[in-house]
């Protein structure tokens, strides 16, 4: 009996978001801006989006490889994750950054969420590898 791999959606999902999300800024700053507010430094905006890189490699890793999946990359996404979405929590609700970063950060939380959820479905295998294909 084949058995069914719905668990590999969500990175696959986040990772292709996380492109997009780096990639926008990279290609047209002046739309990026145009949607999520003007900002001084420019050169923040490149700099996160370098820095999403290797998260965007683990996601699609994660997305498409057959055997178990790392705790390393568990944990490397989870921490991203958390982190991107507490820097948008704080700076939305203390009034610096605008209403689409909120909506970027309840998504974030989602995503959150489930990696943690994931994760203590898991919890104590052998060899510390997670498997997301039950």
């Amino acid at each position: 009996m084949r058995q069914r791999n719905n668990t590999r959606w969500i990175p696959l999902i986040q990772g292709i978001y996380f492109t997009i999300t780096a990639l926008w800024p990279i290609i047209n700053i002046n739309n990026f801006m145009a949607v999520t507010g003007y900002k001084t430094d420019i050169w923040l905006i490149y700099a996160v989006s370098v820095l999403l890189a290797p998260l965007i490699v683990i996601l699609f890793n994660v997305a498409f490889r057959p055997t178990p999946i790392p705790l390393t990359y568990t944990l490397a996404i989870i921490a991203g994750t958390a982190g991107l979405m507490v820097i948008e929590f704080t700076y939305y609700f203390n009034g610096t950054i605008s209403k689409i970063y909120l909506a970027d950060a309840i998504l974030e939380l989602i995503f959150l969420l489930w990696w943690i959820y994931m994760l203590s479905r898991h919890f104590g295998r052998k060899k510390y590898n997670v498997r997301y294909n039950n």
